[in-house]
């Protein structure tokens, strides 16, 4: 499924990663760049960590841990939410939680969409194009 926009467009697309495991962040960062090397990837180490990258690199797409210290996933979302800025960026939950009422209570905390761990490339990069609108495709 190649993206229907120019690489160009792509050049300045900024995705921040906010995850605590050092592991599954150098795995998502190496899927992301796979799908496009030109992806600007920025990473946060906890949600208040993720919340203040927000505000500095204003990303186009962000993969969210849930359970993470300082500031969990679902607080961060409701945090990046309430800025003026933050109703619209697409937010990813990047987690193990599977069951129907964690999917639920991520999408009640603003979170768009849902990738579960383990995760496969196919996986990140249909979700990755569809909240870039990289494809027309749902």
């Amino acid at each position: 499924m190649p993206p229907e926009k120019p690489d160009s467009e792509l050049k300045s697309t900024t995705i921040l990663l906010i995850e605590d495991d050092s592991v599954n962040r150098l795995l998502l960062n190496i899927i992301l760049k796979k799908i496009n090397p030109d992806f600007d990837i920025q990473e946060a180490v906890n949600g208040k960590e993720g919340l203040d990258q927000f505000i500095k690199k204003q990303p186009d797409l962000i993969f969210m841990d849930i359970h993470m210290p300082v500031m969990n996933g679902y607080e961060a979302t409701v945090a990046i939410r309430n800025l003026e800025n933050g109703k619209d960026v697409p937010i990813i939950a990047f987690t193990a939680l599977t069951q129907k009422s964690d999917r639920e209570k991520c999408f009640n905390a603003g979170i768009n969409d849902h990738v579960s761990k383990p995760v496969a490339i196919e996986s990140i990069q249909k979700t990755t194009y569809k909240w870039l609108g990289l494809t027309t495709e749902d």
